[in-house]
């Protein structure tokens, strides 16, 4: 007796359709878990800017010791000439972007295009440095809801200046 039915040798259009569409569904969902590139780079430049702070701040700080000015509560260094807090640089705008030597917006959205960063302050003897449009506030108080910044704090007559970063929401 012979065996008229062939033997299947593969997968059928429609199988092979199903599987496809499965894997499109799976890719969809699961790869913007995983491929979160923009924020890791936004981090990574936040974590570079606070080395190169840190950098800036010891260098100005060293500055002031051969100058004779680490130990007064404020004072300016020559060549260039920076506002310092016991020997570190003041809080401020004008002092951090000039130690870093990066473009700013001072918190403005009426500023041009093309600015690098926004610095914030609030008063306390802190600045916060946000990736340009990150920064949502515009007021002297800093807002909760902003979560991926550099916070410069100056230094007192017993700690010195801290830098630190949060990279929550980059």
């Amino acid at each position: 007796m012979t065996n008229n039915f062939k033997r299947q040798q593969g997968f059928t259009l429609i199988e092979l359709i199903i599987v496809i569409v499965i894997l499109g569904i799976l890719a969809a969902t699961a790869s913007p878990k995983f491929l979160n590139l923009q924020g890791d780079a936004k981090a990574s430049t936040v974590q570079g800017l606070a080395a190169s702070l840190k950098s800036a701040s010891n260098i100005v700080y060293s500055k002031a010791l051969v100058q004779g000015k680490a130990s007064a509560q404020t004072a300016s260094t020559t060549n260039p000439t920076l506002n310092v807090v016991y020997g570190y640089p003041q809080a401020t705008t004008a002092d951090i972007s000039a130690i870093l030597e990066i473009s700013v917006r001072d918190a403005d959205p009426s500023d041009p295009a093309g600015v690098e960063w926004e610095i914030a302050g609030n008063g306390t003897n802190q600045v916060r440095i946000y990736p340009a449009g990150d920064y949502d506030g515009g007021s002297a108080a800093f807002n909760n809801d902003d979560n991926c910044y550099v916070r410069y704090n100056e230094a007192t007559a017993t700690t010195p200046a801290t830098v630190q970063i949060l990279t929550d929401e980059c």
